[in-house]
């Protein structure tokens, strides 16, 4: 039996101007037989122009049909098909919608509710101390003061900042990332690692958050709020921060999505450390790296004298107050800890995880292995800092007096 087209539902048909969704891939048509019968069928726009169909055209029999690839059949059985929207309230806010759709088994649910705001940025934002950045704001929603990170919306050109047009955006996600935390914290930072992007909220509305991680953030200036902004800076320990998460104290939900992935590799470390029993030792001398012309003025009897020999030099680490008089190059003012105890050679990562938390911070070190265990110097300025991060990511610290 042959079916005609008799209608198609593709934002052209039977839509007021600006009520239908012209970007919707997926189309319905209304088909009818010699009988006076009709049915409802699903395709893709592309698919109809393809084979030259249009209203009054036979519709392909299921063996024709099947060309459709296999993405627009999966799709088929699933994708709504929007037949109406009307606007309720479209203002340079927001943009809700009231909308009937069809839904794959060819009935009709109306009204559904959904909403377009613009995309808006979360920045994680740690200090060069190992703290993070927070907030305490109002929040309508629950009525009530939270703890979250600095956020904020995109900027866009002309009315209706909503729009997700990336020709209307007057800035893109990093640049907005930077210019919110500079506006509510003072704060800055030269290095940015973007998280992820996702809808905040799938279901009914359609903009993106983007998630960053602000890393060594310094503050540079008061800050700058927006007249209807009133909060307070606050920096927290990472513990702190998931002790308001349990509490009900931390409560926007993309934020704590922003936490979860900043924190994976902290509280990994966070539990190995905790498993193998790291301690950190500080070392009371200071150090010197030395370039030596030979080792015949060196007292290898005294404590903490580190010799290597290559075809090309002569290196030593020592206390400043041993280094020899054949010293051709040095380099002064080193502070060092080490861990504690006797490393067993199948443990795995133990300094490269002390560096890597290190250089997140900004803090490069001298590393010296010896068959016992790991020597780890940092230049005495930053000595300080690195005792604090390292605490703050889990480890022990027994101070040498």
């Amino acid at each position: 039996m042959e079916w005609i087209i008799k209608h198609i539902f593709d934002g052209e048909y039977g839509c007021e101007e600006n009520t239908c969704d012209q970007s919707e891939p997926m189309v319905s048509v209304t088909l009818i037989n010699e009988a006076g019968e009709e049915k409802m069928e699903n395709a893709a726009d592309s698919w109809l122009t393809l084979n030259q169909l249009d209203v009054g055209s036979k519709w392909p029999d299921d063996r024709n049909v099947s060309i459709a690839t296999e993405d627009l059949i999966l799709k088929d059985k699933l994708t709504w098909t929007e037949l109406q929207t009307e606007h309720i309230v479209q203002d340079k806010w927001i943009d809700f919608r009231r909308t009937s759709y069809r839904m794959p088994d060819g009935s009709v649910m109306e009204p559904f509710y959904s909403y377009s705001r613009r995309d808006y940025v979360v920045i994680v934002a740690s200090d060069t101390e190992g703290n993070y950045i927070c907030v305490r704001q109002f929040r309508q929603g629950i009525r009530q003061v939270t703890t979250e990170f600095p956020a904020g919306g995109i900027e866009h050109k002309g009315r209706g900042e909503y729009k997700t047009s990336e020709s209307q955006r007057a800035e893109d996600a990093l640049s907005a990332a930077k210019r919110e935390l500079l506006e509510e914290t003072g704060f800055e930072s030269d290095e940015w690692e973007h998280l992820l992007s996702v809808p905040s909220n799938a279901t009914i509305a359609d903009n993106f958050a983007h998630l960053f991680w602000a890393k060594n953030c310094r503050m540079v200036s008061e800050q700058n709020l927006d007249e209807t902004e009133f909060l307070d800076i606050v920096k927290c320990s990472a513990d702190e921060i998931e002790e308001l998460i349990a509490n009900g104290g931390f409560q926007q939900a993309m934020h704590i999505t922003a936490w979860l992935l900043v924190s994976r590799d902290f509280f990994s470390d966070n539990q190995q450390n905790q498993e193998i029993k790291i301690i950190l030792e500080t070392l009371r001398p200071r150090f010197s790296v030395c370039k030596v012309k030979d080792y015949s003025g060196v007292d290898l009897t005294k404590p903490f004298c580190f010799t290597g020999t290559t075809d090309e030099e002569n290196s030593l680490v020592c206390p400043e107050a041993l280094v020899p008089e054949n010293t051709t190059e040095r380099d002064d003012g080193w502070k060092g800890f080490r861990i504690i105890g006797q490393l067993d050679f199948s443990l795995i990562g133990i300094l490269a995880r002390i560096s890597k938390i290190l250089a997140s911070n900004g803090i490069g070190i001298f590393a010296i292995s010896t068959y016992n265990t790991d020597y780890i110097l940092t230049k005495e300025e930053n000595f300080t800092k690195a005792m604090k991060v390292l605490k703050n990511a889990g480890y022990e610290i027994k101070e040498v007096l």
